[in-house]
């Protein structure tokens, strides 16, 4: 059970690994990857209130709204 587990888990890397173009060193695509899901996977876990809090890396921006349009 576990072993297909992982084959899957390792199948949903390696495509995450192939959506990132400029990546060339295979080894660190995977780590890329495994971050960008496990922030996938926590993001859904969270409310729509925590979620605003959430701070895009890619551009420093709040995910919804800025920061002076809250109150």
């Amino acid at each position: 059970m576990s072993e297909m587990k992982n084959k899957k888990n390792e199948a949903t890397v390696k495509g995450e690994c192939q959506k990132q173009k400029g990546i060339r060193n295979e080894k660190t695509a995977k780590e890329r990857a495994l971050k960008l899901k496990n922030n996938k996977n926590e993001e859904l876990k969270m409310n729509k209130h925590q979620k605003r809090g959430i701070i895009n890396e890619k551009d420093q921006r709040t995910v919804k709204g800025s920061i002076r349009n809250k109150k």
